[in-house]
């Protein structure tokens, strides 16, 4: 418990800087700056310092491995937000932050899919080093992200290149040019009158639409024209990518998580909790990026971004609670022997049960079923061997 009372005051010095650092420059820099992107910057901060402590304090490397690689990832999520400031803009020019958003967003769903897939490599392939068992994370994130988003990464522009965007160009200028005329609000029949939109199969022309065809396409495409609801249909692409590159987190976390608690290998105390609040952030970063695919103004992005932000950030929020936990489990003097007994021999010691999981226990499973590992089968013909050979 001292040495917790020894590392919390860093976390807390970490954690006050981190505060003061990102309001300023979330604030400071932008007029328009949101609430709920501070707070989620903040605490994704707060998270990265703890974890990397709990990483120092932890014997296991696998365990220490798998700490750092939080701490990195919340790391680059907290930096990357701050490209939503207006820190950026001030910096940079238009194109330069356009594409450092797009492609920070791809970096950051990439270092998920390596976490992901370092949990269920190490899961699979025990056999293999720390450091190999990373390397096959970043050979596969990198062949996914590869695969996935490899529009963008042939064409930085590739947004712009895409049907609905020369479409909705064709459209934009025709309306602007009937507004100059005089006419008030043109009509998709009015719009159809000056302009000719392609038939696409993909990205490829198959020819010309029909008028009807083109009365609908143009009705799609006319309420963009308004304000800034272009930028919805213009990030629609990247949020298409980033939410397939949520949605393949989630089976890998699924698959690692039931293979986990079906053989019930010992663990190291709150990691399992820890990994239960990825799968929850997965499913929360796949519904978030959905959400703003089907938006169609850029009110409704906003408000969706607003909403999205406040529910990771209270996913966060549970990281950081086990990660505290983890922290002070480490301090004390029965979590340290247990940790250095996982180093040496995980075989021998059972599962770590903490109040989570005793009231699991309690409510859902009966006590007769339950002799010392959680939710694990027994090795009776072994027992009973045992028994046989002391009479």
């Amino acid at each position: 418990m001292n040495e917790f009372r020894r590392l919390l005051p860093k976390a807390k010095i970490f954690w006050i800087l981190s505060f003061i650092g990102s309001s300023l420059l979330a604030v400071g820099f932008s007029p328009a700056s949101e609430t709920a992107q501070v707070i989620l910057r903040i605490v994704g901060i707060f998270v990265a310092v703890t974890a990397f402590l709990v990483a120092r304090r932890s014997d296991v490397g696998i365990v220490r491995a798998t700490a750092c690689l939080y701490a990195m990832f919340f790391s680059i999520q907290a930096v990357f937000g701050l490209v939503n400031t207006g820190l950026a803009g001030f910096v940079l020019d238009p194109l330069r932050l356009f594409l450092l958003v797009q492609y920070g967003d791809l970096l950051y769903h990439a270092l998920l899919i390596m976490l992901c897939s370092f949990l269920l490599v190490g899961l699979l392939l025990k056999s293999l080093r720390v450091w190999a068992r990373l390397g096959v994370s970043v050979v596969v994130a990198s062949l996914v992200v590869a695969i996935c988003a490899y529009p963008f990464l042939k064409n930085p522009r590739y947004v712009y290149t895409v049907p609905e965007i020369t479409d909705f160009r064709i459209v934009d200028r025709a309306k602007a040019e009937l507004v100059a005329r005089g006419v008030g609000e043109p009509g998709a029949e009015e719009v159809a009158a000056l302009v000719s939109l392609s038939e696409w199969d993909g990205s490829r022309r198959r020819g010309e639409l029909t008028r009807e065809g083109e009365i609908a396409r143009i009705s799609e495409l006319l309420p963009y024209t308004i304000g800034e609801n272009y930028l919805a249909l213009l990030n629609r692409p990247l949020y298409m990518v980033t939410a397939l590159l949520s949605l393949l987190c989630i089976p890998m976390l699924v698959a690692y998580l039931g293979l986990k608690y079906l053989h019930d290998p010992p663990e190291a105390a709150h990691m399992e909790k820890i990994h239960f609040s990825l799968l929850l952030y997965c499913v929360m970063e796949y519904v978030h990026a959905i959400a703003l695919v089907r938006a169609t103004t850029h009110d409704q992005v906003m408000v969706l971004d607003q909403i999205g932000k406040y529910v990771t950030t209270g996913i966060m929020v549970v990281f950081g609670i086990f990660f505290l936990a983890r922290l002070k489990f480490l301090a004390r003097s029965e979590g340290s022997f247990y940790e250095r007994k996982l180093a040496r021999d995980a075989a021998s010691i059972s599962r770590w049960r903490d109040g989570i999981d005793e009231l699991i226990l309690r409510r859902f499973i009966s006590n007769g079923r339950i002799a010392q590992r959680f939710i694990a089968r027994r090795l009776a013909s072994t027992s009973k061997a045992n028994v046989a050979q002391k009479v």
